[in-house]
């Protein structure tokens, strides 16, 4: 019988009980958290390179990205490029074959931290190949990374300005304020695709304004920036 650590109270329960008989917590219900939590339990025991620990962590971890909480993904990825040199090579290339391919399976339901990872994980040969891959299939997270991708040149892709303000037009009407924010810059200073329009640059300035949120905080950083620039000319 295996145990697990029950997240609300963090008493041990066996994985297969319905609920914590200490406080009621739904183990069933809930087993992506649970999974999780268990992995962290391993993983915070290490001070130094325990391969015993660290599989015990991975083991729950990949347990949780089975059941939709891939906020273990992060930390074994993390965890393989830190201790890269003490694992077995055949061990590490089994994690991070796993890694690689729930990271892509989070990005497609919408997961916040394989967003980011996949940047980390996509080589410069298959980047714009998946990327394009999920853009079509309505991803709006690949979009957002293929957008910035066209932009700056991330992901080894080849930077294309029309590309980019045409990905970044249709997920700036969605509300996203980092494609706000490149039309907003666009508008103000002109490209090769957009002739500079002050009007439009303070439309969606705006825009980042009345969405203001902590997550994108630096959008309406920048965006102040810009008009405290307009009004010293």
């Amino acid at each position: 019988m295996s145990l697990v650590e029950c997240p609300e109270c963090t008493k041990e329960v066996s994985e297969k009980a319905k609920q914590c008989i200490q406080c009621g917590y739904p183990i069933e219900d809930e087993k992506g958290a649970v999974y999780y939590g268990t992995g962290l339990k391993y993983f915070n025991e290490i001070t130094e390179f325990n391969q015993e620990k660290l599989d015990l962590a991975f083991y729950w971890w990949r347990k949780a990205a089975e059941n939709n909480d891939y906020r273990g993904l992060v930390r074994m990825y993390w965890g393989t490029r830190e201790f890269t040199c003490q694992f077995p090579s055949k061990t590490y290339d089994e994690h991070r074959e796993f890694i690689d391919k729930w990271i892509k399976i989070g990005v497609d339901s919408g997961n916040h931290e394989c967003k980011y990872l996949i940047i980390d994980t996509l080589s410069p040969e298959n980047a714009l190949d998946t990327l394009e891959n999920l853009s079509k299939k309505g991803n709006k997270n690949a979009m957002g990374l293929l957008a910035t991708g066209y932009s700056h040149g991330s992901c080894g892709i080849t930077i294309d300005i029309k590309k980019a303000t045409a990905l970044h037009l249709e997920l700036a009407e969605d509300g996203n304020p980092v494609s706000q924010l490149f039309l907003a810059e666009s508008y103000y200073r002109g490209t090769e695709v957009i002739a500079l329009d002050e009007k439009k640059a303070f439309y969606w300035g705006e825009k980042i304004h009345s969405n203001k949120n902590d997550t994108y905080g630096y959008c309406f950083a920048d965006y102040q920036e810009m008009v405290n620039n307009n009004k010293d000319r």
